[in-house]
């Protein structure tokens, strides 16, 4: 009999709880994700922080919350998280106990390995009772975005010839900063000008040998022109995903390089942005951090995929080029990529080729 009447009252007990259980749901049952920082070069590391709130009296036994993250995001270990890794998204899942009007905050730090722009859409949160009876599921909206930036590699990691040529290119002394198209008075001869450019007028008044002094429109200009063609013969073919990443972090180096120097910079691009159809527009010549932050945001959103050959770029935009330094970072040099060049420092350009292998 003692038996019997024990059995009930648990058996009571449990349709009880399950009643309570079925009628509270996810009432009063609050969740907040949060990360310290949205914008992050690779290599750095965020701080998410998951706070889950009940406000009622009863008991939550267990809460579970779910998401998809990038595979790319290194989280610590933590015995109270668990993950599924895939090869581009993992699984993660944090479980909580609560009781009647508890709160409980959990922060993790994770690394972030990779570019890109990730989204955060939705976590998903699943109650259930003491026993596995009864669950509640519910999806709730996340909207997060974070920017990984390509992490821009030291001046001396880069190959010697762009190195030195982007210091050589905006030293004082440099005569190729001088648009030779616009003369603003007479400056005295230095070796290496030419003598079609001696100012014979000022030469006699003075007594020296003066040449016609430049408009410096290239003084503190950059183009950076990241090509991302792989293939002279097939341009439409993705590049390399090793070769990929190298392009895009000289391509933030030369911009970090101008940020740092207080020179304006434009960047240009044959890749294909998300959500822009065709070729994106160039990032026309401006300067400060707000340009530097553009340009690395357009490094993190790039893809893979060309929009088109890289000559046939060239040929379009050429005019907005003229008269200004030219970085181009490019995994090819064709014999017609070469006479674009030879164009292009016709036109008054300095032009330096950064070889991506």
């Amino acid at each position: 009999m003692a038996i019997f009447w024990f059995t009930a009252v648990i058996l009571l007990l449990l349709i009880l709880q399950n009643f309570i259980f079925g009628r509270m749901g996810f009432k009063k049952l609050d969740y907040e994700r949060r990360f310290d920082r949205q914008r992050v070069f690779a290599g750095e590391a965020i701080e998410m922080t998951e706070v889950i709130t009940n406000r009622r009296r009863i008991p939550y036994p267990y809460v579970l919350v779910e998401s998809m993250m990038p595979a790319s995001f290194r989280f610590g270990g933590k015995s109270d998280v668990y993950q599924t890794l895939g090869e581009n998204q993992q699984h993660h899942r944090s479980l909580f106990a609560l009781r009647g009007r508890y709160e409980i905050t959990r922060k993790y730090v994770f690394t972030c390995e990779k570019r890109g722009v990730y989204d955060f859409q939705s976590v998903t949160l699943t109650a259930g009772d003491a026993i596995g009876l009864k669950a509640h599921v519910q999806t709730r909206p996340a909207n997060f975005q974070i920017t990984v930036y390509p992490k821009p590699l030291a001046l001396r990691e880069l190959p010697l010839g762009a190195r030195s040529w982007l210091e050589n290119a905006f030293s004082r002394d440099n005569a190729l900063r001088e648009n030779h198209y616009q003369v603003s008075g007479a400056r005295p001869y230095r070796p290496g000008d030419s003598a079609r450019w001696i100012s014979w007028k000022a030469s006699a008044k003075l007594g020296e040998w003066m040449v016609h002094k430049r408009e410096s429109i290239l003084d503190q200009e950059l183009w950076i022109i990241l090509n991302i063609q792989d293939d002279s013969e097939v341009w439409s073919r993705s590049m390399d995903s090793g070769k990929l990443e190298r392009g895009i972090r000289y391509a933030a180096s030369a911009a970090a390089y101008a940020a740092k120097h207080g020179i304006r910079v434009g960047f240009a691009c044959n890749g294909s942005l998300p959500g822009i159809r065709g070729l994106a527009e160039d990032l026309q010549i401006a300067g400060g951090k707000k340009q530097y932050a553009s340009i690395l945001d357009r490094l993190a959103r790039l893809k893979a995929d060309v929009e088109m050959p890289i000559e046939k770029m060239l040929d379009e935009r050429s005019a907005r080029y003229a008269g200004h330094n030219i970085l181009l970072i490019s995994p090819i040099m064709t014999a017609s990529l070469k006479r674009r060049l030879q164009v292009l420092r016709r036109q008054g350009n300095a032009v330096e080729w950064l070889p991506v292998k």
